[in-house]
Formats: structure tokens, sequence, C-alpha cells
């Protein structure tokens, strides 16, 4: 998602909307957020340790600090406020939601640990990436 030479020289955080539409002919795989338990207006962010989540048929890593209840890779939201601003606005996408009225979207941050990384579970080419910047990012 961001280039190697980014990684540990700036820190980027950003929304990922909706992601791998593509992969062959007469097949798609799209991993849309959708598909993951978040109830209205909330967020996950690996606090559970489970190192990640899986939507569609792609593994996004997430690692989660306990002891600075801080995060990096992704995490995922679907918090609506555009004017939030600052720290507690890391979740939120600027443009309210996921992309093609997707309520779940990724939040992807280059943090400590790892950079946002996805692992599909079938090496294909990618026919989409949606991003677009978090409130923390924007404002």
């Amino acid at each position: 998602m961001f280039g190697a030479d980014k990684v540990g020289a700036v820190r980027v955080a950003g929304v990922v909307a909706a992601v791998l539409m593509g992969g062959g002919i007469g097949f798609a795989v799209v991993a849309d957020f959708e598909d993951l338990p978040l109830s209205a207006e909330s967020f996950w962010n690996g606090s559970d340790g489970s190192g990640g989540f899986t939507s569609g048929r792609a593994f996004f890593a997430n690692s989660y600090d306990t002891v600075w209840g801080s995060w990096d890779g992704f995490a995922y939201s679907n918090l609506t406020d555009t004017g939030a601003s600052g720290y507690s606005a890391q979740y939120n996408a600027i443009a309210g939601g996921g992309q093609g009225g997707s309520v779940n979207y990724a939040v992807g941050y280059v943090g400590w640990v790892l950079p946002p990384a996805v692992i599909l579970d079938t090496p294909r080419a990618l026919d989409g990436f949606y991003v677009a910047n978090s409130n923390y990012t924007y404002y």
C-alpha cells in the first residue's frame, strides 16, 4: 500500500475503502469489509490480539501493543463523522464511509512494528484498490 522507502521514515494513516477487485476473467474477488462484524459507529483495532483480520479472500495484518494501547498495520471501522479531528479521529474516513457506499472500511497505518500488509489467499493481479485519507491525516 505504501512504498518501502516510506516505511520507518514517515508515519502514514489512510483509509482503504474497497480492495482486491478482479483477479481473472469472469472471476472477481472483493474485500469490501462488509463481512466483518462491527457495531454501528465503532472500530476494531486489534486489541483482541488476533494479529489481523480476513475480508473476502485477503488477510490484513495488524499489530497491537497492549503496553501503549497502540496499533499499526490495518484496523477497520464504520465511523462516519467527517468533522472529527485529532488523534481520536484516526479511525474516521474523511469521506464518511467506504467506497461505493460500503459501511465498513479498513484503516491502514505505518507504525513501528509492521507496515500495512495484505496477504492474498492465492497470488493474483489487482484491478482496483481504493484509498482515501483518514480524518487524522486530513486535518
